[in-house]
């Protein structure tokens, strides 16, 4: 699991085009191990913060999988931010080393 922001005061950042990102693309992450974990993307959803399916985006890592997680949807302001999470599922396709 992946947790970024979307932008700041100053701009974007480094979630800011992930409710872009289409299924079948894949996302590669370098490990501890200098190995790089290559996803594939299954879906990119949002999600009310008030309805965010816990079980679904925290649970179930039967097998490898990512989850990026960013905030979307309409900006309520006021020091609550965002209305919606953004939550892209993927499954891991291959590791390789470097």
């Amino acid at each position: 699991m992946i947790v970024g922001h979307a932008d700041t005061r100053d701009g974007p950042s480094v979630f800011h085009g992930l409710a872009d990102i289409e299924p079948g693309a894949t996302v590669e992450v370098t490990r501890r191990d200098r190995a790089v974990a290559v996803f594939e993307v299954n879906s990119v959803e949002h999600f009310d913060k008030e309805a965010l399916p816990v079980e679904r985006v925290y649970g179930d890592y039967a097998r490898p999988g990512l989850r990026l997680i960013t905030c979307g949807g309409r900006w309520l302001g006021d020091g609550i931010g965002y209305a919606d999470n953004i939550v892209v599922f993927a499954s891991l396709i291959e590791v390789r080393d470097t």
